[in-house]
């Protein structure tokens, strides 16, 4: 999808009246969003277990884990991005 095509559907949910109904992402925007809700979802469990068992919940704990959060999620989320339809594959594969 190129540039001009995302901008102009920005341009068209923006420029609708609200309705009350939810804004829906077309299908083919599914693995992206699939990888990085999966990412943002693993790397906020896996730095906040890490710190905890490392050192402890302390008092600056919450501002450790969002840290590392964001210092981590950039690497995670073009991981899933790249791994994720491997994985299905060999799922595939070993699931008839």
């Amino acid at each position: 999808m190129g540039t001009k095509t995302l901008l102009f559907n920005m341009k068209v949910c923006l420029n609708k009246p609200y309705t009350g109904e939810s804004y829906v992402n077309p299908a083919r925007f599914s693995p992206i969003l699939f990888s990085a809700l999966l990412s943002a979802i693993m790397v906020c469990i896996v730095s906040a277990f890490v710190i905890a068992i490392s050192q402890g919940i302390h008092t600056g704990f919450a501002r450790q884990w969002f840290k590392s959060c964001i210092t981590t999620w950039p690497i995670a989320f073009p991981t899933v991005a790249i791994v994720a339809p491997m994985v299905r594959r060999i799922v595939g594969r070993l699931t008839r």
